[in-house]
């Protein structure tokens, strides 16, 4: 493992918060991580920065760090065409943490990532497209900045998610709240579906640790209740939350907040649950998808 691996995603994402809020202050919202990328890789390996960062029509990858030293152009990052802003802010900080992590032990011509590579959270799976995405997401979304945007036992309304996404980090809501599912008191549980059925679910610790978790992976089918605006598509624009009495999601009460996504035909459910539900459990044997998510069929990284 080389030094840059062993200091970790964390650390490094640390780094570049602490020079960007030193340089810029409130300003540096949202990230400009391509900038970042350019400015920052210089002074780091001035013999093999990163030089370049453009869209390119991409076969099979979302994304891709391009080893060109060869070409005395030091390294390179790639991006589809077409991506929404967040998606290619988010593909752009994943290549980033490639370069700080994992260069030095590159596949021969750099990294493609596709894009279940850039839904890849399970370090078992797949260690360096976790560690790649886990940068990202600290890099756009620093946790000690989110906290101060939202305080740890705040009932947080996706409208207010919406905001802090759009204006503030300038990244997908869903990454916003699954960053907030991190650091939050609260029991909450994220569920994110389509046709009427669970693709994938994020619970917060507290949640998890009290029983409260969906299981999607390796399971049969999971049905989104019938009484869930997300099971027929019938949210109306600015619906209030819709309390679910126990046995409609859960085996408790819960609040659910839908957002209906015309792009990608998605539900994404926030459920609020209570403070006391359930019961502290050891974790279970196999934790649910968790961030073992954003998987090539939701598409919810943009």
């Amino acid at each position: 493992m080389t030094a840059a691996e062993q200091k970790g995603p964390d650390w490094w994402a640390n780094r570049a918060s602490v020079i960007l809020r030193t340089t810029l202050g409130e300003e540096r919202f949202p990230i400009d991580v391509e900038q970042l990328a350019l400015e920052w890789t210089p002074m780091l390996d001035p013999a093999a920065p990163i030089t370049k960062v453009a869209a390119r029509e991409l076969e099979g990858c979302d994304g891709a760090l391009v080893d060109a030293r060869h070409r005395g152009k030091g390294w390179g990052i790639a991006y589809a065409k077409g991506m929404t802003e967040g998606r290619r802010r988010f593909t752009i900080g994943h290549e980033l943490g490639h370069y700080l992590l994992h260069r030095h032990r590159a596949p021969e011509g750099g990294f493609n990532c596709r894009q279940e590579d850039m839904a890849t959270w399970d370090h078992e799976r797949s260690p360096q497209e976790s560690e790649a995405n886990r940068f990202a997401a600290r890099l756009l979304m620093p946790l000690d900045d989110l906290r101060r945007q939202i305080p740890p036992r705040e009932a947080v309304s996706l409208e207010k998610f919406g905001r802090l996404a759009d204006e503030r980090y300038g990244v997908s809501l869903t990454a916003c709240v699954l960053q907030w599912l991190e650091i939050t008191e609260r029991r909450a549980i994220l569920v994110v579906s389509r046709e009427g059925y669970v693709l994938w679910a994020k619970s917060s610790k507290p949640a998890l640790r009290s029983g409260a978790f969906f299981r999607t992976r390796s399971a049969s089918p999971l049905s989104v209740p019938p009484a869930s605006p997300a099971a027929g598509g019938w949210l109306d624009p600015g619906s209030e939350s819709i309390p679910h009495s126990a046995g409609v999601w859960l085996d408790e009460p819960v609040v659910e907040e839908v957002i209906l996504s015309d792009l990608y035909d998605l539900g994404i459910s926030l459920l609020h649950l209570g403070d006391h539900g359930g019961h502290d459990l050891d974790e279970p044997d196999e934790l649910p998808d968790a961030l073992d998510l954003m998987n090539t069929r939701s598409g919810v990284l943009s």
